[in-house]
């Protein structure tokens, strides 16, 4: 898995525009249709911008955990659940469908004995179920 290579995967609700930097050099757009080859950017200023984008959008996205890791996918949905995100919400950024983000807020709330989703947020805030608060 990606994380085991030490890798981290992050989401966000939007993203600026689609992009890759290659060695903090080339930048590659996409401004055709989909399936077309990407505009090639080596200007230093404009690769610098886009980096400093991907950044932004790197330190305000959240963490995904990993799929064969439960407990940090339970602590994440938790934690929004505490936040009071919709399933919708929360489904997108965990990269899953809205279906299974259900089975999982069901299976939370039946774990804990929550008759609603604030009070499997509010249970789980109570009993440290939340982890250390998320960084800046």
């Amino acid at each position: 898995m990606l994380s085991e290579a030490g890798g981290e995967i992050r989401t966000v609700d939007r993203l600026p525009a689609p992009v890759a930097v290659l060695d903090r050099s080339v930048a590659l757009l996409p401004v055709g249709p989909p399936g077309s080859e990407p505009v090639e950017i080596t200007a230093a200023p404009v690769v610098d911008q886009l980096l400093w984008t991907l950044a932004f959008t790197w330190d305000h996205g959240w963490r995904c955990p990993d799929a064969g890791e439960p407990e940090e996918l339970r602590t994440a949905i938790l934690g929004m659940l505490a936040n009071g995100d919709k399933d919708e919400t929360v489904a997108r950024r965990l990269g899953m469908s809205v279906r299974t983000c259900r089975r999982h807020v069901a299976s939370i709330m039946a774990d804990l004995n929550a008759a609603s989703r604030f009070q499997a947020g509010l249970l789980a805030a109570r009993g440290g179920l939340l982890g250390p608060p998320p960084e800046p």
